[in-house]
């Protein structure tokens, strides 16, 4: 439809952070959790400093506070420890995939 590629547009001309923040805005807004692990698991540690520091300015307050209230809630405590780990951008980014540890964490968290 017409108003939804006028939005693709629009955010075809926003800076990165200003790209992924909309995203996340959006992911808050629906309380939409899926949406909002399809874009923080698709950011590097940087982007997702940057897109926090760009919400933070944008909307006066802290992603992970707003992302805990509006979309997680009580929600499982595994669910709230990864998106917390997530917006620590701390993870260790690595080019190609370690299967094993994969399967270690996996172990893990179930």
């Amino acid at each position: 439809s017409k108003g939804k590629t006028m939005m693709v547009l629009l955010t075809l001309l926003l800076r990165p952070a200003e790209f992924h923040c909309f995203w996340i805005q959006q992911a808050i807004k629906r309380s939409d959790l899926q949406l909002l692990v399809e874009v923080l698991c698709s950011l590097t540690n940087d982007e997702i400093r940057a897109m926090s520091e760009y919400y933070y300015k944008a909307e006066k307050s802290e992603l992970a506070a707003d992302i805990q209230q509006h979309v997680v809630g009580s929600r499982n405590k595994r669910v709230q420890w990864i998106l917390r780990k997530m917006l620590e951008a701390q993870r260790e980014e690595y080019v190609d995939a370690d299967k094993q540890l994969a399967k270690q964490h996996l172990t893990e968290l179930a």
